[in-house]
């Protein structure tokens, strides 16, 4: 963990190395406590709380309790610090307790939140020494049950409506306690409890006004802001932040204080003209990534990067030197990984032969060929077969036979040459001279290799003596590939053969194929990236407005209209720099036209575009690791990052205090258990996955328009929010960032993630709506599309699921869901279950099933229901209705011993009453929707069989034991159960649930119970 010091926090090693240390336990502790690290501070559904502070918890952003407590931790101890330089405590023998004692004062003065309770006072007294044990406060203060009245008055005192508690408190100190540390924890919890907040100006504002000792902070420490108002310009928005940033930190040697969306706050005087100068060309610089914004494969050579050069003077040589270092990095990019290339730069590339291969299953003619003369020139690349898990062959391509920089000098050489004669091949079109030499080599009727070529193909000797020859053999789409193949070794032999020097040589095709692409180069606009910097960046330093009132631009016409800016459209949007959206069949007139091959952008989101081409071609979660992955963790880029259609914005709070993300990332990684990787960027992996993160705070992914997509998404997001604490917005890639109160929101969602109320998940919700997706997957992963929908449209469909699963499928799943239905908050549990459940214990009293099963039972419902359903048509009264219900009951049960018939007419009032007039308004469900309801009806039934049947056989066993006048415990209780059937071992938590609940017990024995 990087030093607080070495970044500038504190001028004292006391409060940095302190500081420090709180964050490597005690916060460390509350992170890795499964029940507190999602526990809220502010923000949430209001679950548990009384009416007036549940409502203003759910009208709150969410915030985790120790983002919370650090939010207004560190700006207070940064003025307690000086307020410990200005009264000498330094000196004093007990001032690092005195700090320590501060902290955790401040730590608990949400306590009430921990515990889920109104009242602050009596949590404090009642739970603070449980939870200085439970969260070992003695790493961080080994002397904390000495100082413990002293951390109650602080937290207590940190707010005014229970400061009056604290004051009844004998304690050490009380002046400083009093009058300065509870002051400190006041302003703490003032700076972290700010709210709804639209801008950073709004919460500069919020920040100064925040008081202390009668002042407001503004005046007892001067802060400033710089803010990006809010555009469609994601990335070049935060590009700016960062230089703004890049200022403060670096050339200042400033605090930066909190870090928002679109800004930050830090610790000094506003921007300066010359600063802002500054932040505009460090802006500009080094905006794409000339392979990023390329396509280069067996049928197309697109170089974006002509279209985005840096400015240069006039010359012979304009723009040669620019083109020729991005030609180099296209190239060398293009034979990574043993050739296979990066993104859409693969030179090697060749025609699929999949399809010839399911129809033959024999090699290609122009394989043969292609071996052969690979070995021939004896040329590095080889052809690798692609093999399916049957053993077929499923494909072939090119590899190099080592990495790029393991290959000899001369096979690099060749290799370049090589990539130069196919961007010749395939640029015809643009370029008329290459397109005359491509036609003369083809038709070229020179020997090649110095002699006649052969090969062997079904045991015939073949000769191909000239290029002529050579080239009809392979299919049109490889023929450019084969072409720059032979043309590259044919003038390295040329060269080898005159003695010359290859490297001199293949400097001379660089420069010859710069100047003909240098007349086809463009420049970046800076001026209007001048523009950009000068209408957003904002701040509280002073600003020409009648400057930025002209930047304002006329809208243009339709058809010179950018596709997604609205400014003037300059540049043409090509498939090798799309980004989000095909650059193919749409326009800016309709959804649904199909015409315009040709659409343009402005230069200005070119830039934006190409930024992120640069910056983030990957998506938000890398990959699933495989068990040998975690040791060659390498990320995952989009094959076709037009796909990239949602951007993902992820954070630790609407605010958050800048200087504590990569320390709070190693803390959660500690407690957590998971590794920070650097792997080009910092990555987080856990769980078998692996998340990108990276100082945007954003990603851009593709996330399919299906059920399945949709829900596997969500489960991994909620997945990484539990684990990370991180507030995730999924929007799609077009749209800016948008404050919102829940920790998970998840727009243009399909309609059934609405429907379930999962597109805005509350912190509270997550591991209830994480247990509900458990559940869907338990119920048979294979029809989870048809599991999902039925269940969006019906809750209860759960119960029919259920009931379809095979039966060593049930037990699992019936645990999840049993522990899914009683995680419901009350209204939620009472409106699904409440009818059910006491029909289902009417009929447990009626008639117990004879075994576990779900169905064998249902009978009781379906025999009542039909009974209903006659009388309805009939047009019976309620009483008659009743009564038949009750004598249908009676006439299948009067042979079993096991029955209590004087419970067949209580049933029968139960379910007419509350179920058919009351629940069901006189009307009976559709088919699919009442069969829902048999479901949960025998689920509940049998649910209540087997407690019953437990409660039995527990009560048998204390019976036992009593007999022999051995003592009654839950573990002899237990182990005399398995002594009597080994294979109820298995079941033995559930009898020990049985067994504490008995004992809990104080009411008497039913009739029932009684004669079991």
């Amino acid at each position: 963990m990087n030093g607080f010091y070495h970044r500038g926090l504190f001028d004292s090693r006391l409060f940095n190395d302190v500081s420090q240390e709180f964050l490597g336990t005690l916060l460390s502790n509350i992170v890795r406590d499964d029940e507190l690290r999602l526990r809220s501070a502010k923000g949430g559904s209001g679950r548990g709380f009384t009416r007036q502070l549940a409502e203003k918890i759910s009208q709150s952003t969410d915030m985790p309790y120790h983002v919370h407590i650090l939010n207004g931790l560190f700006p207070a101890l940064k003025l307690l610090e000086q307020k410990f330089i200005q009264e000498k405590w330094f000196d004093r023998e007990a001032s690092a307790q005195l700090l320590r004692c501060f902290i955790v004062g401040f730590t608990f003065h949400d306590i009430n939140k921990l515990v889920k309770a109104d009242s602050l006072n009596e949590a404090v007294e009642v739970n603070i020494v449980r939870f200085c044990e439970r969260l070992e406060v003695e790493s961080f203060f080994a002397q904390w049950r000495e100082w413990i009245e002293e951390i109650k008055f602080l937290a207590l005192g940190t707010e005014y409506r229970t400061k009056i508690h604290s004051l009844q408190k004998p304690i050490r100190h009380y002046e400083a306690f009093n009058t300065t540390f509870a002051e400190y924890c006041h302003l703490a919890d003032s700076i972290a409890s700010m709210d709804g907040i639209g801008s950073v100006a709004e919460f500069y504002d919020k920040l100064c006004r925040c008081r202390l000792d009668g002042k407001n902070l503004s005046t007892l420490l001067q802060v400033s802001y710089v803010e990006v108002q809010e555009n469609i310009f994601s990335l070049l928005s935060q590009r700016l932040l960062l230089a703004a940033k890049d200022v403060i930190l670096n050339d200042r040697k400033q605090t930066v204080l909190f870090k928002l969306r679109n800004g930050f706050v830090y610790i000094g005087a506003p921007l300066n003209e010359s600063e802002i100068k500054k932040i505009k060309i460090d802006f500009k610089r080094d905006l794409s990534d000339v392979v990023a914004s390329a396509q280069f494969d067996f049928q197309s050579c697109k170089l974006g990067f002509l279209e985005s050069l840096s400015e240069e003077v006039s010359g012979d040589r304009k723009y040669h030197d620019q083109i020729i270092s991005a030609l180099a990095k296209i190239i060398k990019a293009g034979f990574a990984t043993k050739g296979r290339g990066t993104g859409k730069v693969r030179p090697l590339a060749m025609t699929n032969y999949s399809k010839g291969l399911e129809n033959t299953n024999q090699k290609p003619e122009e394989i043969h060929i292609l071996e052969r003369l690979l070995d021939e020139y004896e040329l590095p690349i080889k052809v690798i077969k692609a093999v399916k898990n049957d053993g077929r062959v499923q494909d072939y391509y090119l590899s190099l036979e080592k990495e790029w920089d393991d290959l000899e000098e001369d096979d690099r050489h060749y290799l370049s040459l090589y990539a130069l004669e196919k961007l010749k091949a395939l640029s015809g079109k643009s370029f008329p001279e290459w397109q005359v030499w491509r036609k003369s080599f083809s038709e070229s009727r020179r020997l090649f290799l110095q002699k006649e070529f052969h090969y062997e193909s079904a045991g015939e000797n073949i000769s191909l003596p000239t290029i002529q020859d050579l080239l009809p053999k392979f299919s049109s789409a490889t023929t450019s590939t084969v072409v720059a193949i032979v043309s590259a070794a044919e003038r390295r032999a040329r060269i080898e053969r005159r003695g010359l020097d290859l490297s001199k040589y293949l400097e001379r095709r660089f420069e010859k194929t710069a100047s003909k692409l240098a007349p086809r180069a463009k420049t970046i606009n800076s001026g209007e990236l001048d523009n950009f910097a000068q209408f957003y960046l904002s701040g509280n330093f002073e600003r020409d407005i009648e400057s930025v009132l002209s930047l304002i631009e006329a809208v243009p016409s339709k058809d010179k209209m950018c596709l997604f800016t609205g400014r003037s459209a300059e540049i043409k949007y090509g498939a090798e720099r799309a980004f989000g959206f095909s650059a193919l069949n749409f326009s800016n007139r309709s959804l649904n036209t199909l015409k315009s091959k040709d659409n343009k952008v402005s230069s200005l989101f070119l830039v934006e575009n190409d930024l992120r081409q640069k910056e983030l071609p990957r998506g938000f979660y890398t990959k699933k690791l495989g068990s040998d992955d975690k040791d060659k963790l390498t990320r995952q880029f989009f094959l076709d990052s037009s796909k990239a259609n949602s951007a993902i914005y992820y954070d630790l709070g609407e605010y958050f205090v800048d200087v504590l993300t990569q320390p709070m990332l190693n803390v959660m990684g500690k407690a957590l258990s998971y590794d920070c990787q650097d792997v080009d960027g910092l990555t987080l992996v856990f769980d078998d996955y692996a998340y990108d993160f990276n100082l945007y705070g954003m990603n851009f992914n593709l996330i399919r328009d299906d059920v399945e997509s949709n829900f596997y998404f969500i489960y991994r997001m909620l997945k990484l929010i539990e684990r990370t604490c991180f507030r995730i917005y999924a929007t799609s890639i077009l749209t800016p960032y948008h404050c919102h109160n829940q920790i998970f929101v998840f727009e243009n969602c399909m309609p059934f993630v609405k429907a379930l109320g999962w597109s805005a998940i509350r912190i509270d919700e997550v591991r209830e709506r994480m247990n509900e997706m458990k559940v869907l997957l338990s119920l048979s992963a294979k029809r989870l599309v048809t599991n999902v929908l039925n269940y969006a449209e019906d809750r209860r469909y759960l119960y029919t699921a259920f009931s379809t699963l095979k039966d060593e499928e049930k037990p699992n799943a019936r645990g999840l869901l049993v522990s899914f239905v009683n995680s419901l908050r009350e209204e939620e549990k009472e409106k699904l279950m409440s009818v059910m459940n006491n029909l289902a214990q009417i009929a447990i009293e009626m008639v117990r099933p004879k075994s576990g099963t779900t169905s064998q039972e249902s009978w009781i419902i379906r025999d009542a229901l039909k009974v209903i359903k006659d009388c309805h048509k009939e047009g019976r009264d309620n009483e008659t209705t009743i009564e038949q219900i009750a004598g249908e009951l009676r006439k299948t049960l009067k042979n079993r011993d096991y029955a209590n018939l004087s419970m067949c007419e209580p049933f029968a009032n139960a379910l007419y009453t509350q179920l058919f007039v009351e629940e069901w308004n006189g009307r009976f469900p559709q088919p699919n929707r009442l069969r829902n309801w048999v479901n949960q009806f025998a689920f509940l039934y049998a649910e209540k069989g087997w407690l019953e049947y437990r409660k039995f056989k527990v009560r048998s066993l204390i019976e036992e034991l009593q007999s022999k006048q051995q003592e009654v415990t839950e573990d002899a209780v237990i182990e005399l159960l398995v002594q009597g059937n080994r294979n109820l071992e298995k079941h033995a938590d559930d009898y020990r649930e049985v067994f504490q609940a008995m004992s809990n017990e104080t009411q008497p024995q039913t009739g029932m119970e009684a004669t079991q």
